[in-house]
């Protein structure tokens, strides 16, 4: 998740704490402040880039799922996650990185019903981390 914005980050990373999540990882420079995770409670990587980390993860089985619309996108509420899962936010403006999403091995929207067209990223991130642990724990 290569954010703009420290809040969407520190959000994140304390959504992830909360759900029991194994690993945070980041790309770029932005910093995770104390008073919004309250922690971190769970370890964070920053990378360079997350192309390589994500081809490292899916030689281990996981796989790589893209919050973003796309033709190709699956509904939120019509999939299934693999246990091993890692979901990819992308940057605020930008979205999921075209080289992240073509490795992705599936890539997921969350239906919008009104305006603005998409959610605020940690709010898109957290309703996806709720969604695989109802799922799954």
């Amino acid at each position: 998740m290569p954010l703009r914005h420290n809040r969407n980050a520190s959000l994140i990373c304390r959504t992830a704490g909360v759900a029991g999540c194994e690993k945070l990882i980041t790309s770029g420079n932005g910093k995770l402040l104390p008073d919004v995770t309250r922690g971190p409670s769970i370890p964070v990587s920053n990378h360079r880039t997350l192309v390589p980390v994500l081809k490292k993860y899916q030689k281990n089985g996981f796989k790589v799922i893209s919050l973003e619309l796309t033709p190709n996108s699956k509904k939120i509420t019509n999939f299934s996650f693999p246990v091993d899962s890692i979901i990819v936010s992308g940057n605020e403006s930008s979205g999921v990185p075209e080289e992240v999403l073509e490795l992705s091995d599936y890539v997921v929207e969350i239906p919008v019903h009104g305006d603005p067209p998409c959610y605020n990223v940690a709010i898109a991130t957290s309703i996806a981390i709720y969604e695989y642990m109802r799922q799954h724990k």
